[in-house]
């Protein structure tokens, strides 16, 4: 509760020093169940190509805060590679995947495979 006490009295001074009203932050993310494999791999590219859709980077494979570089280089990190690249079939494979255009059809073949 003191931090909601906090955010609002920030917002309201905020809001007044810079004439204007409304909040400051977004609402609330929403949240998605992951329920079958086509919206999973659609997330998953999502995710390692925001860098470079939001101008990061020029190039998402060189972000070196994402997943996607700590799994195509092997950098050790957290991440479970083996089940990922199990996922993928392989490290080749997981490149390859994120080397074509996204869209369901693309996903689809590659699931089929």
């Amino acid at each position: 509760m003191q931090f909601g006490t906090l955010f609002n009295c920030y917002a309201q001074a905020f809001n007044k020093t810079n004439d204007r009203t409304g909040g400051l932050f977004e609402n609330p993310f929403r949240r998605i169940q992951v329920e079958d494999d086509i919206y999973f791999m659609q997330l998953i590219k999502y995710l390692h190509f925001n860098p470079e859709n939001h101008g990061i980077v020029h190039d998402f494979k060189q972000f070196k805060n994402s997943s996607y570089y700590d799994i195509s280089t092997m950098k050790k990190s957290f991440i479970d590679k083996k089940s990922v690249l199990d996922y993928f079939g392989g490290l080749d494979e997981f490149r390859q995947f994120h080397s074509i255009e996204l869209d369901e059809k693309n996903i689809i073949s590659l699931l089929l495979e």
